[in-house]
Parts: C-alpha cells; structure tokens; sequence
C-alpha cells in the first residue's frame, strides 16, 4: 500500500498500527481495505482511535473502535 502512494508511512508498535500522511485537505477522507486473517473465535472491540496533525496533538480527532464478530 505504501508503494502504492495509499500512504506515506507506516509502523507496527505492539498491535497497533499507525499510517502517516504528508498531509490531508480539509475534510479529506481516507478509505484503507486490508486482508486480515483471524485465528481465534470471538466478538472484539478495537480501541479507540485518533488522528491529529504531527506535533499538534492538543487536536486530536477522536472515534470508537469497531465492533467485529469472527466465527468458525
């Protein structure tokens, strides 16, 4: 995805993953899909997650997580 210019950079930090932009226009939505592979049966609920521009984080943009439900 990076080579594909979805994003600007990313890093794995435990389990998180963070996306980097350059920058972003006013109201500018960004759609990611990814492939994921679920092991363990269950109903999850991811954390919460923020944005904000780099070194302004006194405006962080706040949402909750998503709720999934993985079966057999």
């Amino acid at each position: 995805m990076q080579e594909k210019k979805l994003f600007d950079y990313y890093e794995i930090s435990r389990n998180y993953l963070v996306i980097y932009y350059r920058q972003m226009k006013p109201s500018e939505m960004k759609d990611l899909n990814f492939d994921l592979k679920a092991e363990i049966p269950g109903i999850y609920q991811a954390p919460a997650t923020t944005s904000y521009l780099y070194y302004t984080n006194e405006y962080k943009y706040w949402t909750d997580g998503e709720n999934i439900t993985v079966v057999n």
